[in-house]
């Protein structure tokens, strides 16, 4: 890095969507982060499959989508032994620019950035993001952070007696609690550590959105219910103090720092989620045991086709070039998913269903779907997280938002300004080389290169996954 390059501050603040700075009514608009971003570059980032932040951080870090570093979401399945697990950094097929800024003598710091965990002394001083294990000693590999985060804990205080209680308003002072001590303490690491690139990412609005979404959105059903004028002015203070954080933390840095602020995936309505792997089983698909959770089939040698973990709407096929115990021929896996897709649009013509084949080829392609299964108007999904006996369609009691929707990228100082105007729109996982352009590495094939990169957007676009 030369000598008068000014320091880069990677700003991410999870789950934002890109119309919160123009369309959104005064209350929950970011009016700090626009103030301070007033002279920025401002762009849409694209959302992609699969719309989930385990994804979408690890394609930041990597510089590759999902088929090249192999994490599809928070939750997922082990092809040949069919077990669930949670994937964290030791997962991730792919080396992270921070690791090549590190070896290359650039001082880094990594804040809660999502599939750290666990702390890697490569990385330079992190405090590892989603998913942490409580009461883990690896979620950080600096004792300067640990002791910011512990004084910061101590000072805040913030009961974990009300996370998830029965009263709304109650959890929502929790919710707007934890904001405040999580933004406390990123700001505290930009100010006290020593860093030349710094990550760090808000996930408290992320949070906050996937339980209360709903009651702030105009076009859904919970905004007009009972309950909704208490949710809004809760929610509207826990914004607003994330927003003054957030410019906090830009001024801090803006006389010697460039800046990009990162939003990985918006929110948008959502009326109702089907239970794919009901779905799958009376169709015929998959064989499930009679048991509350829905999720394993009883019999994988009379399965053919199950729904991926957590909350993907994504379809797995039982083909035996994956799958110890699979069934399906693989030169007959698209054959098979298109009969999958008819029989769904005839059981339910409502939505307008529509296939999208998850990735282009790479090496970690077998970890993912083989396809995913939505309604093309974003407003009805399939997911695994509501699978049961209740019914194979959920929908009076959701009160959440899809993550199908754009995020922002905003970018503040001469250097990332130049370079993010060279799009009209970014997907993340192509920021990698402009950060490594900016302090002169070269990654020698770690990220994609630009000559290669249309090809590889000619390829997803035409697989349906972009």
């Amino acid at each position: 890095m030369g000598a008068t390059r000014p320091r880069l501050l990677i700003l991410g603040i999870d789950g934002l969507p890109a119309d919160m700075l123009t369309r959104w009514k005064p209350g929950f608009r970011m009016s700090c982060l626009e103030s301070d971003m007033v002279s920025a570059t401002v762009r849409s980032l694209d959302i992609e499959r699969p719309f989930n932040s385990a994804s979408s951080w690890t394609s930041f870090l990597t510089g590759r989508p999902p088929c090249f570093h192999g994490i599809y979401d928070f939750n997922m399945r082990d092809g040949w032994t069919y077990r669930h697990y949670v994937a964290d950094a030791r997962h991730i097929g792919h080396p992270s620019f921070m690791s090549l800024l590190n070896a290359a003598g650039i001082r880094t710091l990594m804040g809660n950035v999502p599939m750290t965990y666990p702390a890697s002394v490569s990385t330079g001083p992190i405090l590892c993001g989603p998913v942490v294990p409580q009461a883990c000693a690896s979620y950080t590999n600096c004792a300067e952070i640990e002791a910011i985060v512990r004084d910061i804990e101590h000072e805040t205080d913030i009961s974990p007696s009300l996370l998830g209680r029965p009263c709304v308003e109650e959890d929502l002072v929790y919710m707007r609690s934890f904001a405040r001590q999580q933004c406390q303490i990123l700001s505290a690491l930009i100010e006290r550590l020593d860093w030349e690139c710094a990550a760090v990412v808000v996930t408290a609005t992320d949070r906050l959105f996937h339980k209360y979404w709903g009651y702030c959105d105009p076009t859904h059903r919970a905004y007009s219910s009972p309950l909704a004028p208490t949710v809004r002015h809760w929610m509207r203070r826990t914004l607003r103090e994330i927003d003054a954080a957030v410019g906090e933390m830009i001024r801090k840095c803006e006389s010697d720092s460039e800046v990009l602020v990162v939003s990985d995936h918006g929110f948008g309505p959502l009326d109702g989620v089907f239970r794919l792997p009901s779905i799958l089983v009376r169709l015929g698909f998959g064989d499930h045991p009679a048991t509350a959770s829905g999720r394993e089939p009883r019999s994988w040698s009379r399965t053919r086709v199950y729904a991926a973990p957590a909350s993907s709407s994504g379809v797995y096929v039982n083909h035996s070039a994956r799958n110890r115990a699979g069934i399906v021929d693989p030169t007959a896996l698209e054959a098979l998913l298109d009969e999958v897709v008819q029989a769904i649009r005839r059981e339910y013509p409502g939505p307008r269903w529509e296939l999208s084949s998850t990735s282009c080829r790479g090496p970690m392609s077998m970890l993912g779907p083989d396809m995913y299964i939505r309604a093309n108007d974003g407003r009805v999904i399939c997911s695994s997280r509501y699978a049961g006996d209740e019914g194979e369609y959920v929908e009076e009691e959701l009160k959440t938002g899809t993550h199908d929707a754009m995020g922002i990228l905003m970018a503040k100082g001469d250097f990332v300004c130049r370079e993010i105007e060279r799009r009209q729109s970014w997907r993340i996982w192509q920021l990698r080389r402009v950060i490594e352009a900016y302090f002169g590495i070269d990654s020698e094939g770690a990220s994609i290169s630009e000559r290669d990169e249309s090809d590889v957007l000619a390829a997803m676009e035409g697989l349906g996954y972009v």
